[in-house]
């Protein structure tokens, strides 16, 4: 119910579901508890399929699986690495560089009030539901948005949620 004002904490797990428009198509699946993550995505670019599925325990290295025309490829990268190359998104990290960014203004997403950040620098603008919780990126010049479609505080994890597949060789 996107009326209901629902108790969030940090310290309970949460799952936003984005479409992506832009430059490539797609959804995001995001799950997020305290400083851990799982976000799958489903992306077309240029015709191609892909789905990449990120996994952070919360430790010092990310994992990424992708598979593309039926082959899996791991990468293994140090944490402060990622969302350092253009188009990537840390949304982990973002909430610590708040205080370098612009309050811009607020917008209503899935019926969620949320304050919308700008970066000094231009190149992009999140959008935050209680401060803490993304419900919408977007590159600067409009060239990818990820918008939530769904947000739910009842989310049911386990230990493997953020435990990246044993199974695959990574780089």
């Amino acid at each position: 119910d996107s009326q209901k004002e629902v108790s969030i904490s940090e310290d309970n797990p949460f799952m936003v579901d984005f479409k992506i428009a832009g430059g490539m198509s797609g959804t995001v699946h995001a799950i997020y508890y305290k400083t851990k993550a799982r976000t799958t995505s489903n992306i077309e670019v240029a015709g191609q399929k892909m789905t990449a599925t990120a996994y952070f325990d919360g430790g010092e290295y990310m994992y990424m699986v992708s598979e593309i025309a039926g082959m899996k490829q791991g990468m293994k990268m140090k944490k402060g690495d990622y969302g350092k190359k253009e188009g990537e998104i840390d949304a982990l990290s973002f909430k610590d560089h708040l205080k370098e960014m612009d309050k811009i203004g607020t917008e209503e997403i899935i019926g969620k009030t949320c304050d919308i950040y700008k970066s000094k620098d231009g190149k992009y603008q999140v959008s935050l539901y209680k401060e803490f919780i993304p419900l919408k990126f977007s590159s600067g010049e409009g060239k990818m948005v990820m918008e939530a479609t769904k947000f739910e505080t009842d989310v049911k994890i386990d230990d493997n949620t953020f435990t990246a597949p044993a199974d695959v060789t990574y780089m």
